[in-house]
């Protein structure tokens, strides 16, 4: 009989009461660092997309920049010249230009980049292939800088657009 006295069960849930004190903060020690992990997590990929974004938009507006100096560097109408020698290196910095709009990733959804590539492939095309230019219409050079300001505006006002405005917004990407 005095077997069977040690066999008998024990109230679960008094026991849990009375170690409360000694395995609660244990417990909230774990759910803690778990939110703390999750918290953590969630900011460094939001930090890393921002990243990501703002190198995108800068590629971005570094390829049209130089495609435009490239362009700009010649008179109006160059790819309808016999002598293309001269010219032989604008060609691959526009075509470049073009590339770097159809490869972005995460700008694509800030930006309507499909139709800015149309854009711009049309502005060089016609500064490229310009005929005579007869007075009282803009100039091809006047219409292609007309066009490369409005390209760059919009992705100027994207990008910043994309930066972090509220106080939170701000708090969760400062800097370590």
């Amino acid at each position: 009989m005095i077997a069977m006295s040690m066999l008998e069960p024990i109230a679960f849930w008094p026991v849990v009461q009375n170690t409360a004190v000694w395995w609660s903060p244990v417990v909230a020690g774990f759910i803690g660092a778990f939110g703390v992990h999750l918290l953590t997590q969630s900011r460094e990929r939001e930090k890393w997309i921002l990243d990501s974004k703002k190198a995108e938009y800068r590629e971005l507006l570094s390829a049209l920049s130089q495609a435009y100096m490239s362009t700009i560097s010649a008179p109006s109408g160059f790819a309808n010249q016999e002598n293309q020698e001269q010219y032989s290196a604008i060609r691959p910095t526009q075509d470049d230009s073009l590339r770097i709009f159809s490869d972005r990733i995460f700008i694509t959804i800030d930006l309507p980049v499909l139709e800015l590539q149309t854009s711009w492939y049309k502005a060089m095309d016609d500064y490229s292939y310009a005929g005579p230019w007869s007075l009282g219409t803009p100039s091809p050079m006047d219409h292609f800088q007309q066009e490369f300001n409005r390209i760059r505006d919009h992705i100027v006002s994207a990008a910043s657009r994309a930066v972090p405005k509220t106080v939170w917004q701000r708090l969760m990407f400062w800097k370590e």
